[in-house]
């Protein structure tokens, strides 16, 4: 599957799963977070989603990710990393 196929394949799962604006959501166990920036996409800019992972540099790599998206998706979509 391509990259756009995808995230709309996964904004279908999300879709079904319940994810509405305005949520608040945790994506445990993100991994590179196929997930993460299309729910961010979703609940919009006035609300979060927390990303979470064993792995830091998989953390790392996504908030990176989330950035470019963000910058994008600005209106769409805030995406934060929780720290200990």
């Amino acid at each position: 599957m391509r990259k756009k196929e995808l995230e709309v394949y996964a904004f279908e799962i999300l879709e079904k799963a319940g994810i509405k604006r305005g949520q608040i959501v945790l994506d445990f166990g993100c991994g590179s977070g196929a997930y993460t920036i299309p729910v961010a996409k979703i609940v919009g800019g006035e609300r979060k989603v927390y990303a979470l992972d064993k792995n830091k540099k998989t953390l790392d790599e996504l908030m990176q990710r989330a950035e470019l998206a963000s910058q994008q998706y600005r209106k769409n979509g805030h995406m934060r990393r929780a720290r200990n």
